[in-house]
């Protein structure tokens, strides 16, 4: 009965290739049925466990689920490299990999790149053009870093596409964004922006309203690089707007929809609607598990004055991170160390790092309460 169901739910889930709304949303309410059929695949079929894992995490992109659904796809990597994984057919393991290097990705983990690499090394010999762009695609958004080897995979990823004439609009998305990803770590401001503005035009070309979002949350970042505060300000209030109105509460950018408005709000010294935001952006986090919006609650929270409560967010901010080993971003390195100076020169450097050192630390309720104050 348990395989019967297990072998369901991966044909549930093997149609959502196609791109079908309706089936997308079928696959999001079936997420429990998936969790139980893993839970037993894993010690039982270990290729139902592979395809049905590294198939979840695609559904739950933009949802809730994606946490936790990476969980169940990274666990399952000791047996994919013990000799019954490396038993498996190859299209499963190289889809396996592939999927996983995609969510390090995600989570700014530093072995994506690894994890890429060894995904388009099994591509190669299957003849399978089109999964090797995709391959391809994971590697330039893993790499992390300007420099040889992201210029490498961007070459790679261009010949690739060049030589597959007849991509669909989807496939244009996914290199054009990957193009973007390497666009940003060059800091090419200019070219960052045009790319952002290309994929949500692709993006609603194809109907993918949370891709569109993702897309204009990332506009929102970049006009803040380009100190452009007012407009990202702007821009992030309406799209927090249509956020809402489409569901929030299921919008797995939520985080980063919030991050971008805080950032333009506190940089731009408009505390106070900044400070309405928090409670909602926290909650967003701990929803989604996430903790990027806790860098710039920090840098909020000095320019308020609360020092203690800026240096022990920058504390936990900074072991939250660690504990998912996960690269901190640019602008949350500067958010965390404008924290932190303005917090040494208020409190002291021996209170500023006994303080950051217990922010470390911290519970989630204690952070909490630093965060939101009399709000939590």
């Amino acid at each position: 009965m348990r395989r019967r169901h297990a072998a369901a739910v991966l044909a549930l889930f093997a149609r959502r290739e196609t791109g079908d709304a309706a089936i997308q949303a079928q696959c999001e309410a079936e997420m429990e049925n998936a969790r139980e059929a893993i839970d037993w695949a894993r010690g039982h079929d270990l290729g139902i466990a592979a395809e049905l894992t590294a198939m979840v995490t695609s559904v739950a992109n933009f949802t809730v689920w994606r946490p936790e659904a990476t969980d169940w796809l990274l666990a399952l990597e000791p047996l994919m490299d013990s000799p019954a994984g490396q038993a498996l057919p190859a299209a499963v393991q190289a889809a396996w990999w592939t999927e996983s290097a995609r969510m390090l990705s995600i989570r700014r983990n530093p072995r994506a790149v690894m994890l890429a690499r060894r995904a388009l090394t099994m591509w190669a010999p299957l003849n399978e053009p089109r999964r090797s762009l995709f391959a391809n695609v994971v590697w330039v958004r893993s790499v992390g870093a300007a420099g040889p080897e992201l210029d490498e995979a961007c070459a790679e990823l261009e010949a690739r596409a060049a030589a597959l004439p007849d991509l669909g609009v989807r496939e244009r998305l996914q290199v054009h964004g990957a193009l973007v990803v390497a666009a940003s770590e060059r800091n090419d401001l200019p070219a960052i922006l045009n790319g952002r503005l290309t994929e949500m035009a692709l993006a609603q070309e194809l109907g993918l309203q949370p891709v569109v979002d993702g897309a204009e949350s990332n506009v929102v970042f970049v006009l803040n690089a380009m100190n452009r505060h007012a407009e990202a300000a702007e821009r992030g209030r309406r799209l927090l707007a249509r956020v809402d109105a489409g569901g929030a509460g299921t919008q797995g950018n939520l985080p980063w929809v919030l991050l971008g408005l805080l950032t333009a709000l506190v940089t731009r010294g408009q505390l106070a609607e900044a400070q309405a935001l928090a409670p909602r952006a926290w909650a967003s986090c701990r929803h989604f598990d996430t903790p990027v919006v806790v860098p710039t609650l920090a840098q909020m929270a000095a320019l308020q004055g609360r020092f203690e409560a800026a240096v022990g967010l920058a504390g936990y901010a900074r072991a939250r991170f660690e504990a998912r080993n996960s690269t901190i971003g640019e602008v949350d390195v500067q958010a965390l160390a404008q924290a932190e100076a303005l917090a040494a020169a208020a409190l002291g450097s021996a209170t500023a790092q006994a303080l950051l050192r217990h922010g470390r630390t911290l519970e989630d309720a204690e952070a909490t309460v630093l965060a939101l104050g009399s709000v939590a």
